[in-house]
């Protein structure tokens, strides 16, 4: 369990768990829960994965379970300041992980569910760079249309993301699914994209799949 304090911030005072290698890791994977959950919930994936020897995993909490309080599609400005926090969240973790490892984000895979899976899109979009691998389970990028369709400069530099979700899912719009593989690509990803017919809102088997495959690049 780490603790980075951040108290100005919504988040800033969660816990941080961890599993796997916290001794001398030299790759991470880090995981982002949904609405409702929490860090345990979304740390219980790794029991579907074979984790490398040289691997940290960490699973931050949002405070109170919910990382943002409105819709995902809203305008920026209705989930603030807890989507702030939460992308900055992230943020001190990678930074964290520099510091305390030496660990770059082209040895960082980050992946997430629903609203994790959201940040996970978003944080990519503002903070653009080589990242091990990205894994998007049911979300897309945050914000209104207009927001969403405002492509960053940055250059994602080949990171392969995968994007899986319910074409008919309630919570994500396809509409913004298929944007996000667009602007992610346009950004210099490797995105793979796939939507699914009676998935639900869920985790789809070949989402674990492609997580593992990145963990072992």
């Amino acid at each position: 369990m780490l603790q980075i304090n951040q108290s100005s911030s919504p988040h800033g005072d969660e816990v941080i768990l961890t599993e796997g290698n916290s001794t001398n890791p030299t790759k991470a994977l880090l995981l982002l829960h949904g609405r409702g959950a929490s860090a345990a919930n979304i740390l219980h994936l790794t029991s579907e994965l074979s984790l490398p020897e040289d691997c940290i995993v960490l699973a931050p909490q949002a405070v109170e379970c919910v990382w943002y309080p409105e819709r995902f599609i809203v305008p920026k400005a209705e989930n603030q300041p807890h989507l702030h926090s939460a992308l900055d969240r992230i943020h001190s973790i990678v930074l964290f992980l520099e510091t305390a490892y030496k660990i770059q984000p082209s040895q960082i895979t980050i992946a997430g569910f629903s609203q994790g899976a959201c940040l996970v899109a978003e944080y990519l979009k503002q903070h653009p760079t080589q990242f091990k691998a990205a894994a998007i389970f049911s979300g897309g990028l945050i914000g209104s249309d207009a927001e969403v369709r405002s492509i960053s400069t940055g250059d994602l530099k080949g990171t392969p993301i995968y994007i899986g979700c319910d074409e008919a899912d309630s919570h994500i719009p396809k509409e913004r699914v298929t944007t996000t593989a667009h602007i992610l690509t346009t950004m210099g990803a490797n995105v793979d994209m796939h939507l699914y017919n009676g998935l639900g809102h869920t985790i789809h088997p070949e989402g674990i799949s492609a997580l593992q495959h990145f963990l072992n690049l």
